[in-house]
């Protein structure tokens, strides 16, 4: 018999689980590279427009919209086989400069790419107790694969739900969602990062859960979770302990059965509870 009444526990990856934004010090290896690699429009295109763009994003705490300037200005026309070797194999929040930058207050928050030590182990709790272990997550797959594969925790994980990164066949980055004028392709999958729960049931249908997120949990901590977490999606909201004030305020305005974590090891006792935690609407 399992341990805890989720069967299913959803984790948005940048937040409860990294504790700041790998895609941030990957942009940077991708600048570097390109200057290594005498590629000097490439290096100006990311040094004189991606940065500064994306820094002024960091700045507003909009990070969820850096998604599309990694993704399009960042990514695209990479080489594929360097990214996806790059981002397992490579210790992107132990590198010198990640430490460095680490330091710098606020701004280091956001750049702190390494994996919280607490989350890690509810993940292997929960795990242990029966329940599923999913990331859905507007970041990209191969971040997130290589993240978890470096920290040991892949092995707890069913399933990695988030924006894809593809070749073109001659092995460069393209973005397979979007047709060159910028309109998304009939069918193609993409977590948009300014709302994930309008793709949140479809990604439950792939993963065989309930699409009704009956016995599912979900953990998230920023705007782009608030709809999954006050709808509600799923049974068992929580809002991770790293959320802004104005962020936890309105989502238990909205639900008020959504708790509020004040550490990430309060999740698992939570989930032990005999009695039914919350009212369920079964949207």
């Amino acid at each position: 018999m399992a341990a805890y009444n989720a069967d299913y526990m959803g984790w948005d990856f940048n937040g409860p689980l990294a504790r700041g934004y790998p895609e941030i010090t990957t942009a940077y290896r991708m600048l570097s590279r390109s200057a290594l690699r005498g590629r000097p429009l490439r290096f100006a295109r990311l040094f004189f427009r991606a940065q500064p763009r994306s820094w002024r994003l960091v700045m507003k705490d909009r990070q969820h919209e850096l998604a599309e300037i990694f993704s399009r200005d960042v990514l695209e026309g990479e080489d594929y086989g360097f990214i996806s070797d790059y981002m397992e194999n490579h210790p992107i929040e132990d590198t010198h400069a990640n430490r460095l930058l680490r330091r710098m207050g606020r701004i280091g928050k956001k750049l702190d790419a390494r994996i919280d030590e607490d989350a890690g182990d509810v993940v292997r709790e929960l795990y242990d107790g029966g329940t599923e272990n999913f990331v859905y997550s507007s970041s990209f797959v191969p971040i997130i694969e290589g993240s978890l594969r470096r920290n040991n925790l892949r092995e707890y994980f069913t399933d990695v739900v988030a924006n894809d990164i593809r070749h073109n066949g001659r092995g460069k980055v393209y973005d397979y969602a979007r047709n060159e004028d910028g309109s998304f392709r009939p069918g193609a999958f993409k977590v948009n990062p300014l709302d994930k729960s309008e793709t949140f049931r479809k990604s439950l249908g792939k993963m065989n859960m309930p699409l009704t997120g009956e016995r599912t949990a979900y953990i998230g901590d920023a705007e782009p979770d608030r709809r999954i977490l006050t709808a509600p999606m799923v049974e068992f909201p929580f809002i991770a302990p790293n959320a802004s004030k104005e962020f936890k305020e309105r989502c238990r305005d909205e639900n008020r059965d959504a708790v509020i974590l004040e550490s990430i090891r309060d999740l698992p006792r939570h989930l032990r509870n005999e009695r039914k935690l919350f009212s369920y609407a079964g949207q």
